[in-house]
Formats: structure tokens, sequence, C-alpha cells
């Protein structure tokens, strides 16, 4: 799953083919050598997408949202990253390939909108649009059942925040606050206990005429190689209308929940 004009840019960034200065360059040509997006280095698809500190900040961001906690190195660095990484279908994958795609367009044209139009976005506005880009993806697809794609759609916003929730309740001596464990939700490893509750048994409850309920949960092995998520969808009278799982990749168990 890809945006079309996302995958040709990246696909030209992959194969050195945009036309960037040092290309122009060696065409001949006479240009501004700058960077467009920093103004402090010569030009170059290696420095534009990895080694630009503005383009860099930006990448560290949403691999952050993706819940990835990782270095950012130079551009054979990322493009073998991602190549070893973003294999399959699971959710995680599907969403880093879009995000990066995503990023790679986005700094291209933002690049262009500086050259040639003087115009200029900030940091935070240019994380916000691929991140609606993702959103705005996610709820195209169509899954085992329309309730899978809208746990999609609100993927970077509902299930991290939920999770947080979660953590805070339990561990009563964090230290953590709720946005920063939405951003990086693996700093739960490193803060608080969890404190013990009586067990509560519950059971299902019959919802409203025409309402629908859906119940998800996720679980990761104890060495932490390999998670999924599931649910089921069951309409007032507790027919079962779908269910679905999803493996979701390696990472903390609070990524999981």
């Amino acid at each position: 799953m890809h945006v079309p004009k996302h995958a040709i840019i990246a696909w030209m960034a992959v194969l050195d083919r945009l036309l960037t200065n040092d290309r122009l360059v060696r065409m001949g040509m006479e240009v501004v050598d700058k960077c467009w997006l920093c103004g402090g280095h010569s030009e170059t698809r290696n420095h534009n997408f990895s080694e630009c500190g503005f383009s860099r900040g930006i990448w560290r961001a949403i691999l952050r949202l993706c819940c990835v906690t990782r270095e950012v190195t130079d551009w054979d660095g990322e493009l073998g990253w991602a190549v070893r990484m973003l294999n399959g279908k699971s959710l995680i994958v599907i969403i880093l390939k879009l995000a990066w795609s995503a990023f790679v367009y986005s700094m291209w044209l933002e690049r262009n909108a500086r050259l040639f139009r003087g115009r200029n976005k900030s940091v935070d506005k240019l994380i916000f649009s691929v991140k609606e880009i993702v959103r705005i993806k996610l709820r195209g697809m169509i899954w085992f059942s329309i309730t899978v794609g809208l746990m999609l759609c609100n993927y970077f916003f509902l299930v991290k925040t939920r999770a947080a929730s979660w953590f805070k309740a339990c561990a009563s001596d964090s230290t953590c606050s709720l946005d920063d464990l939405i951003m990086v939700p693996s700093i739960a490893y490193r803060t608080g206990r969890f404190s013990r509750r009586p067990r509560i048994d519950l059971s299902w409850e019959a919802l409203p005429l025409g309402f629908l309920k859906m119940n998800i949960d996720g679980a990761m092995l104890s060495n932490e190689t390999n998670g999924g998520i599931g649910g089921i969808v069951r309409n007032s009278f507790g027919k079962c209308l779908g269910t679905f799982s999803l493996p979701v990749g390696s990472g903390p168990p609070l990524w999981q929940n």
C-alpha cells in the first residue's frame, strides 16, 4: 500500500535521480549551492534527507511517533535499516512505510517551496502533515471488517493515549507525564512499579439496539521478539459479526496494549 506520488519521489531519491544542486552542477548548470532546508551545507541527496539538521529532526520525531527509538544515521544507514526492517504486512511495517515515503516527499516539496516560492513551513506543521497523510491513507484501508479500519485510522492518536493512561493508573509512583508516555511509550520500562489491585470478573453486557461493540487486546512474548493484537465485534444481541488478528512485530508490552 502506498501513495503513488510519494512512491515516485521516494524511488527517485533511492536512485539519486532528484535534481539536487550537486546533480545540476554536474550537468553544467550554475546554481546557488546551498541546502534550502538548513542553509548551511551544499545540497546533495544524502544531506537533504538524513544529514541536514532540519530533516533529521523531523525524521527522528516521526520515528518516535511510531514508538521506534533509534539513532538516525546517514542516508545509507537509514536505507539499509528500511530494507532490513520494513518487510511483511504487519501494522507497524505498513505505518512506517507510509511515514517514510511521506517524509521524503514532504522534504522534497518543502525544499522546492523554499527555492521557487520563498515559502516555508515550521517543523511542527511538516510533522503534522506526515501524520495526516498516514491517518488518511489508513482510513481508506479495507480489512476484514469495518471496525479494523476504524481502529487503524485512529492508531496514532487513540491507542497510545489509552495505553499511557492505563500505565499512569497502574503505576502510581511514576514521574512520567502523560504526554511523555504518549510520545515515547518505552520510557514506562524505566519508571514506576505496578500497584496490585483486586481481580474483578466482568461479563459481556448487552448493548442498546442497533449498537456494535468491539473488544481489542494485545500480547507479547516474554523476550519481546514477537507480538500481536486481536479483536472481536458483536452486535446488540451478542452475535459475532467479525474478528481480526494482526502481527505487530517486536517492542515493549506497552506498545501492544
